[in-house]
């Protein structure tokens, strides 16, 4: 079946396709051109738009019976002579590699680089960016930086020089402020973003070209507030913590002095009850005494100062046989330097109540061992008490003394009095 035996109803819808292929064709054909591709597609495109404009003319003319001069009488009848399935076929042909053309001209149109696209690529930068002539004329703006303008700055259009002059005195819009690190000048604008100005001087082609770029530190200048907070609570953490130093070498200083004075009075009461001792029993050794006021006088006179706070087991033994009170020791004491201060201090103040209480002539000392703890007992064979004691004066202190090395201390007063130190090993 050729055109010439189709019907006119079938041939007009064909001619109807075929016009709005060809208007397809040249609209794809502006395109190409316009996006300035290869030649070989523009030739290509505009063989395609002339076939179909040739097809479209034939098939309109022989609906109108007009006369086809302008493609010439043979090309017509030879037309018309073509079987109307190959028309339809040639113009389903043409149509799908007009598709097939169409999607590879977007695609290389979305994969070459124009004007547009490098735009929206430095629109799509977090940082602001800007180009500009030496007199100021803005040649390339991404949106951030006119986004940073307009916050910032009095003046909505770009002028560098402008620009630069309001940044640097300080001509901003409320809420914005210039704030410093470090000795460097950032911009912080009402959002509370921070933006670090760097302005360079260019030559493209050779032609200068001034460069203004804005770095978003915000991240970074709230890493420095942070920093600074800390530092200024360390400052103020370091202060106290001098003052405590100092505080401590104060205190320290005052327990030496303290210590000291509890050591002349403890002397000078040991003298005096071995004197007391001495004429009330007429017994005890004279030359002891004599030794012993005589090292009593040196220490009120400062010539004999020890270094050691506590008194010395040795010395005590020896305050003894001056009040005319043996020591009795049943096990070893333990040598340790955190408690040796406290037995000592326990021994002293015992020796003292056995003389001035008890009026005994024997301390007993037992120091007995057992899963690891120590536990020292002491005795006298002195009167025992008849009220209930009362911890005040030395007692009280060597209990606080012991609470504060960790020991423990009890007393008891039947059948005898009994003072009893625990601790563990150390």
């Amino acid at each position: 079946m050729y055109i010439n035996e189709v019907s006119s109803r079938l041939i007009t819808g064909v001619t109807i396709y075929c016009g709005f292929i060809v208007l397809v064709m040249m609209f794809l054909l502006a395109k190409t051109i316009s996006s300035k591709l290869s030649v070989k597609n523009n030739v290509v495109c505009t063989a395609q738009l002339l076939l179909f404009v040739f097809i479209y003319e034939v098939l309109l003319k022989y609906l109108h019976r007009g006369d086809m001069a302008f493609w010439g009488s043979f090309l017509s009848g030879v037309f018309m002579k073509i079987p109307f399935v190959t028309v339809i076929i040639i113009e389903i042909a043409f149509t799908v590699f007009l598709i097939c053309e169409w999607y590879s001209i977007s695609k290389k149109e979305k994969n070459r680089l124009s004007v547009l696209s490098v735009q929206n690529g430095i629109d799509s930068m977090p940082d602001g960016l800007a180009f500009a002539t030496p007199d100021g004329i803005p040649l390339l703006v991404n949106s951030s930086m006119y986004r940073i303008i307009h916050s910032a700055f009095k003046s909505d259009y770009f002028d560098v020089n402008k620009l630069t002059e309001y940044y640097k005195n300080g001509e901003f819009k409320k809420g914005t402020e210039i704030v410093s690190i470090k000795g460097n000048r950032f911009l912080k604008l009402s959002d509370n973003t921070v933006w670090k100005i760097v302005e360079n001087n260019l030559t493209v082609n050779a032609k200068p070209i001034h460069e203004v770029i804005a770095y978003n530190t915000t991240g970074l200048y709230n890493k420095y507030v942070e920093l600074d907070m800390r530092n200024r609570h360390l400052e103020e953490v370091n202060r106290r913590l001098r003052e405590y130093i100092d505080n401590v070498y104060t205190t320290i200083r005052e327990d030496e002095i303290l210590a000291a004075k509890i050591r002349v009075h403890d002397d000078v009461g040991r003298t005096l009850l071995a004197l007391r001792s001495y004429i009330s029993h007429e017994n005890g050794d004279r030359n002891q005494l004599l030794e012993l006021w005589n090292f009593t006088v040196s220490v009120l006179k400062r010539e004999n100062v020890s270094t050691d706070c506590e008194t010395t087991l040795d010395s005590l033994i020896k305050a003894g046989g001056a009040v005319g009170v043996s020591l009795e020791f049943d096990g070893d004491l333990p040598e340790s330097e955190r408690y040796g201060g406290l037995i000592n201090h326990a021994i002293h103040e015992c020796l003292t109540n056995t003389v001035k209480h008890a009026d005994g002539t024997l301390l007993s000392i037992k120091t007995i061992y057992e899963n690891g703890e120590y536990r020292i007992e002491f005795t006298n064979n002195g009167k025992s008490p008849l009220v209930p004691i009362r911890e005040t004066g030395g007692l009280k202190n060597l209990r606080n003394e012991a609470e504060s090395c960790g020991a423990k201390m009890n007393t008891e007063t039947k059948p005898r009095f009994k003072l009893i130190l625990s601790f563990k090993e150390v």
